[in-house]
């Protein structure tokens, strides 16, 4: 195997391993207080499933630092962290609260070693085989989430109700939390 194939193989390998070290945390807002849910966010975190009738608004009603995720006013949800969804750093709320509470930490790490092994000889496979690299990546998160941030600040200040999804035509599935999250942010700001 040649040096590029190798290179790429080993590209994939990482990529392929980054979802496995996800974890899961619920972080619920009791009586509309506030409360921190420890957690390894370093690769990014977005809301997976909101539990609450209360919104869960990136930014208003919850956000994440280093050590974890908070949320207030009600948000109750399941978050995902590790799936590097923001790209060099990048944090668009920047809120770092200073409580400290309850964390969900799901270990695997035997699963992830056997997850890494196998994505490393998939793509020693698929880079011996493949003779051509082809990339088909859409915009970043962080710029589907400043297109977001710009409608919804559009949309306040023409009076519109909070309501990303009329924008539908601007973000494909894949970039739809990204978008909703730059939106709801910047129209209630």
């Amino acid at each position: 195997m040649n040096t590029m194939k190798l290179g790429i193989a080993v590209l994939v390998a990482f990529a392929t391993v980054a979802p496995a070290l996800a974890d899961t945390i619920r972080c619920e807002s009791d009586n509309g207080r506030e409360r921190y849910c420890r957690g390894n966010t370093r690769g990014g975190v977005y809301l997976q499933t909101q539990l609450s009738s209360s919104g869960c608004y990136q930014g208003d009603t919850w956000g994440y630092d280093g050590g974890g995720i908070w949320v207030s006013a009600g948000c109750r949800a399941i978050f995902q962290t590790g799936g590097n969804y923001y790209p060099n750093g990048y944090n668009p709320n920047g809120y770092y609260p200073n409580n400290n509470n309850n964390h969900h930490n799901n270990n695997n790490d035997g699963a992830v070693a056997a997850v890494a092994l196998a994505a490393i000889i998939g793509a020693a496979v698929v880079a011996s085989s493949s003779s051509k690299n082809k990339s088909n990546s859409g915009d970043s998160y962080e710029t589907t989430y400043n297109n977001g941030c710009n409608a919804g600040t559009k949309d306040r200040n023409a009076g519109k109700s909070r309501d990303y999804t009329r924008h539908s035509g601007s973000y494909s599935g894949s970039n739809e939390q990204a978008y909703s999250s730059g939106y709801n942010k910047c129209w209630s700001n």
